[in-house]
């Protein structure tokens, strides 16, 4: 028996096949998982290894002496290897869909289905009527058939080709660290199959190379560290989808907040301001001015909610139109000197009156930014001053806003300064425990000078105070200076109303479906004796629109059973409507960014946000009514507007005795001018930059040297704004080139140019640092 066996050399090898096979099969039902994919997996693996115990088997049974059973038992095994084969071809095809498919069309899969029972019926059929391959006992070899090449290898053929269709067609969903581990187990599987009937008679390999196959697929894909991975991506997945869900929840929630907050709130501090108006009672009078304190701390803090979700949500957008620098000046002056003066604490403007006034850029992100560090300014001072000082320099059509925001308040710890811009965070608790607010404020500074491209520094001694330094690049539009634009918006405020009139002859058309908000709206114009009507909710106000003429309309957006839109696009669309070009303007406590673009392009012609105020309420009447309405003749003006600029008194600064040589390095009195004349608050910046110095040229020339250019952008970036600082211009310079350069090379613009600047401006950069720094520690005061 053992001398039959081991007459056939290439049973030996298919025979070490199966133990190999056996053995994988043991390890497969260990540890490979009972679902759909490891199902699939262990189904090929049997396949494969009866195919090999088939093949075996045959290579034995081939000498068996002639006769009818022998005849049978062998073309029966013959054509069960022939099913095998088309067998295992589909079963890829169906482990790949599971893994890696979305291919889920019945039709293709049902025609399959029909193409392998077809076949079946066809290989049964062969051993009766020899139409594909006989095995002839007499000649010991296998005759093919008419139908061989048509059927016997066209159908496994097309098997394997839709296999590979698979493979191909979800290619880009396979994992780059298995791909090359799936295509080497398909081309070893295909290469058997295909290679077996060119040998065949002088060894079989179909079996043995099959199991090569299943045996990659088992060590690469099957392996628990694998199927971990793909459990620990599905629960990533998810997880990102839950987050990204829970993000539109949360915005969705701020923006109905934003509303029902609002809607409220409105009524509250207008029936406050109408007390604080008609009161002659000074105990309510001052208890309706704390409410109103109170009321707008409560407001501040409720935007600043829905300015950071705007920011995380990507809602926010930079919105670059032409402005007036002194418009935001103006803004500045109005609302912090008024913040300042309730705590008793001056508040100084050392504006550059020689800035171009008109620039382009993102008029309502400026004007946060500098009131929002202001704010904080007013906040933690308690005794001393506040300084806003302006300064620029111009270059090819852009100017550099240079802002400096300086106080002599509490001042902020050292350990705190890393985390001065995180959101939602307070520092200095314990100190700061009665101080309103939420930790957002500087947090939205900075976001929003990122967004802009620009940049923000804080140097601070604990105790003493705190300097804020800012950067931001904006076009010029026109070159009319701040003087000149100050001093003629000076001249034009006579002609301004600032105080009362009155509209006797005037109808007035109020709808909202909150009674609180009607008659806030009531009270505030109840001075200009216009004739007000009022409708509770949107069936009344379209109601009244229809049937009477008014001179102007304020009409809520938000209301049950039919909206201020809805009622707009009703008067609008007809014509024949007795208000059809009456001004309507929108009152709506939707304060998202957007919205009011949203609601002027639906046809409304203006838009006042909740809670409004008085003042703007009558600025909407003097722009919309006709001019022969407005009665002026009991109007008070008055011109309580900002004026023009001063510059600080300059023997406030006590300069130092310093060598201030124009080949220096160093501007000495432009560094000093920066901290306020504070001689010892130079001296440490200056000590500082010394001390770090060394560190930050070795990290700037590594950087260098590896290519990091995030890391180089990020440095020289940090360098520019420390040697500005300090009045070091010509390294500020340098770096601000080096950090551009480097910025555009991360952007993917020009990076063969701009790498080739870098390379040859680089050495002339860190000499540039040398020499600064050895000027530095000759310095004395």
């Amino acid at each position: 028996m053992l001398e039959f066996l081991l007459r056939h050399d290439e049973a030996h090898i298919q025979a070490s096949a199966i133990v190999f096979d056996i053995i994988l099969i043991l390890f497969s039902n260990v540890q490979v998982k009972n679902n759909k994919l490891g199902i699939s997996f262990r189904n090929l693996l049997y396949c494969g290894t009866f195919l090999t115990i088939i093949e075996t088997t045959l290579s034995w049974l081939e000498d068996l002496p002639n006769c009818a059973l022998s005849f049978y038992v062998i073309n029966s095994l013959n054509m069960l290897v022939y099913l095998l084969i088309i067998t295992l071809g589909f079963g890829l095809a169906a482990y790949f869909e599971l893994s890696f498919g979305s291919f889920n069309n019945k039709k293709i899969w049902t025609f399959n289905l029909i193409v392998f029972f077809a076949y079946v019926v066809i290989l049964i059929s062969n051993i009766f009527t020899d139409c594909i391959s006989i095995f002839n006992l007499d000649t010991k070899v296998y005759t093919h058939g008419p139908l061989f090449y048509t059927v016997g290898v066209l159908f496994p053929v097309y098997s394997y080709g839709f296999c590979l269709f698979i493979f191909i067609r979800n290619f880009k969903n396979i994992s780059t660290r298995i791909r090359p581990a799936l295509s080497l187990t398909f081309l070893i599987i295909v290469v058997g199959i295909v290679l077996q009937p060119l040998v065949n008679g002088k060894i079989t390999i179909t079996g043995l190379l099959i199991s090569i196959g299943m045996f990659i697929l088992y060590m690469t894909v099957e392996t628990h560290d694998y199927m971990r991975l793909i459990e620990a991506n599905q629960k990533l997945l998810i997880a990102k989808e839950e987050a990204y869900n829970a993000n539109k929840s949360k915005s969705a929630f701020l923006a109905n907040m934003s509303h029902e907050i609002r809607t409220p709130l409105n009524a509250f501090l207008g029936l406050n301001d109408l007390i604080i108006e008609e009161s002659m009672d000074f105990e309510t009078l001052e208890l309706a001015e704390n409410i109103k304190s109170a009321g707008n701390a409560l407001l501040s803090i409720i935007n600043e909610i829905l300015d950071i979700s705007k920011i995380e949500t990507g809602k926010i957008e930079i919105k670059n139109t032409p402005y007036n620098l002194g418009d935001i000046i103006r803004d500045i002056d109005v609302i912090i000197r008024t913040r300042a003066k309730d705590k008793g604490i001056p508040f100084i403007m050392d504006i550059d009156e020689n800035l171009p006034n008109e620039l382009i850029g993102d008029v309502a992100k400026i004007r946060q930014v500098i009131i929002n560090v202001l704010n904080n300014s007013v906040k933690y001072t308690s005794s001393g001053a506040i300084v806003f000082t302006l300064r620029g320099s111009v270059q090819n059509n852009t100017l550099l806003l240079k802002m400096q925001i300086f106080d002599t308040g509490m001042g902020i710890k050292k350990e705190d300064l890393s985390h001065l811009f995180e959101s939602y965070r307070r520092v200095d608790l314990k100190k700061n425990v009665n101080i309103e607010g939420t930790g957002l404020g500087l947090s939205i500074v900075k976001q929003s000078i990122d967004m802009m491209g620009g940049s923000i520094s804080v140097r601070s001694n604990y105790g003493l105070g705190t300097c804020f330094y800012m950067e931001i690049l904006q076009t010029i539009k026109s070159y009319e200076t701040l003087h000149e634009y100050l001093h003629m918006q000076k001249q034009n405020r006579i002609s301004k109303i600032t105080d009362s009139f009155i509209t006797p002859n005037a109808n007035i058309l109020i709808v909202d479906d909150n009674d609180m908000n009607i008659k806030v709206a009531c009270g505030f114009l109840k001075s200009t004796k216009a004739n007000l009507f009022t409708a509770n909710g949107g069936p009344e106000g379209l109601d009244l629109l229809e049937n009477n003429k008014y001179d102007i309309v304020f009409l809520d957006s938000f209301m049950p059973i039919i909206d201020g839109t809805q009622i707009l696009k009703k008067i609008r669309s007809n014509p024949k409507n007795i208000n059809y070009n009456t001004p309507i303007i929108v009152l709506t406590a939707d304060a998202l960014s957007g919205s009011k673009k949203k609601y002027l392009d639906q046809g409304f012609n203006d838009y006042l946000s909740k809670p409004v105020n008085a003042s703007r309420l009558k600025e909407k009447l003097i722009k919309f009514l006709p001019k022969e309405l407005i009665d002026l003749t009991n109007t008070t003006v008055k011109d309580n507007n900002l004026s023009t600029p001063k510059n600080i008194i300059k023997n406030e600064i006590v300069m130092p005795k310093l060598n201030n040589h124009p080949d220096n390095l160093v501007n000495w009195k432009e560094g000093l001018n920066l901290c306020r004349g504070n001689k010892t608050l130079y001296r440490e910046l200056l000590d500082e930059f010394i001390r770090i110095k060394p560190e930050k040229r070795l990290e700037i020339n590594n950087a260098f040297e590896k290519q990091d250019w995030d890391s180089y952008n990020i440095l020289t970036h940090s360098l520019k704004s420390n040697a500005k600082t300090i009045g070091a211009n010509l390294l500020s310079d340098a770096a601000m080139e080096m950090e551009y350069a480097s910025r555009a090379i991360l952007a993917g613009e020009n990076i063969n140019s701009n790498v080739a600047l870098i390379k040859e401006k680089h050495r002339i950069l860190l000499k540039l640092y040398d020499d600064v720094q050895e000027e530095l520690l000759w310095i004395s005061f």
